[in-house]
């Protein structure tokens, strides 16, 4: 199905759905850009939006998460106590956190693991942190090391059977942030039911928000949502946000994405200047309105387009060609770890590898543009006075 229907960017802007055409097309839209909560809550508020439609995928859908997401409580609890325990530092950001800040209900915004920042304080730790929470990764013996040098900006753990996506930088876009210091400094408590967690402070949120939009692809809407529910929920200092994405050279990328974001729901732009020059012409040939909320056919689809945002970011030219050196040819560590059923030296492993990887996307781009051209095929002859 790929773009959102209109009444689901309706409910992503927070105007009312009013008549919908296509119920069952709508609920399918709803899933495929993670807006299914967002759509249940709406549904059980005003039974007239899905009318006689089947709900049962929505209700369904929304126990998942919500159990899901209860088990992501439980493993953020129990995390944040054994690493007290050693007198490790973390913040919490997106996830179960976000939605607790900015949405309504439990599972109004799906999500699948945790993600957490260490304090730059103690990155040179980061290998305790791995011993303490997933002692058997076969990175462990060789985290500290791989952070050191750069070649590593995040790590996957596995925690009582939760993943877990541990940043040694909050922004993972292949360069290294200027201001690791200064985004810890304005973290907060953030009170919830669950107790109180470290969390970003609402405007590197936002910011994290925007440059995660773009190495997500644009691809779901509930990406889109994110942004708008903070903008609404929170008072923000403009000019902080601004200089948060300039420190880093990101303010054009930035500034572009939200503009993509206010665009597409048909709201007020947001006080950010204009981006201009080469890069923002070459960020908009990248992120143009035809590959972006694609859904799941992006999920596999224009992979390749997120490399290149270093390269926009303004005055890092030099961070920008160590990261695409990295990309090219990362840490020998790092290759034995991504491909381990490979065999033979680095380079075969390497080429393997990544052909292995390009095979399996493209034929899950098939399988998605046939499930899409079946169902398309379906509806058309389902219709009255179809032949």
């Amino acid at each position: 199905m790929a773009r959102p229907l209109p009444s689901l960017l309706e409910l992503a802007a927070g105007r009312p759905i009013g008549e919908v055409d296509d119920r069952a097309g709508l609920v399918r839209s709803a899933i495929e850009h993670r807006m299914e909560g967002l759509l249940w809550a709406a549904t059980r508020h005003d039974k007239t939006i899905l009318g006689d439609t089947p709900t049962t995928a929505l209700a369904h859908r929304s126990l998942i998460t919500r159990t899901h997401h209860r088990a992501l409580w439980d493993a953020l609890i129990a995390l944040t106590a054994d690493l007290a325990t050693i007198d490790l530092d973390v913040a919490t950001f997106k996830g179960v956190t976000s939605e607790a800040r900015w949405y309504d209900d439990p599972g109004d915004r799906p999500c699948s693991d945790i993600d957490l920042l260490v304090a730059p304080h103690h990155l040179h730790r980061i290998g305790e942190l791995v011993a303490a929470l997933d002692p058997a990764h076969p990175l462990a013996g060789d985290v500290n090391r791989l952070v050191a040098t750069g070649a590593l900006q995040s790590i996957e753990l596995s925690y009582s059977g939760i993943s877990l996506d541990v940043h040694v930088d909050v922004f993972k876009i292949g360069i290294p942030s200027r201001q690791r210091d200064a985004i810890w400094d304005r973290t907060q408590m953030c009170a919830t039911s669950y107790g109180e967690f470290r969390v970003l402070d609402p405007e590197t949120a936002l910011v994290q928000f925007l440059l995660h939009l773009n190495k997500d692809r644009f691809r779901w809407l509930l990406g889109y949502v994110d942004v708008v529910r903070l903008m609404e929920r929170e008072t923000l200092d403009w000019s902080m946000v601004e200089a948060i994405a300039a420190a880093d050279g990101l303010g054009g990328p930035v500034a572009l994405s939200l503009t993509c974001v206010t665009s597409a729901l048909g709201l007020e732009p947001a006080p950010l200047p204009r981006a201009r020059g080469w890069r923002a012409l070459a960020w908009r040939r990248l992120w143009r309105p035809s590959v972006r909320l694609q859904g799941d056919i992006a999920v596999t689809g224009f992979h390749l387009r997120q490399a290149f945002l270093p390269a926009l970011a303004k005055g890092r030219i030099v961070d920008a060609a160590r990261s695409s050196a990295r990309r090219l040819a990362p840490h020998p560590t790092l290759v034995r770890y991504r491909n381990p059923a490979g065999s033979g030296g680095y380079v075969r492993r390497l080429t393997t590898g990544r052909l292995e990887r390009t095979l399996a996307r493209r034929r899950a781009i098939r399988r998605l543009r046939r499930g899409a051209n079946q169902h398309a095929e379906r509806a058309a002859t389902s219709r009255p006075g179809s032949d």
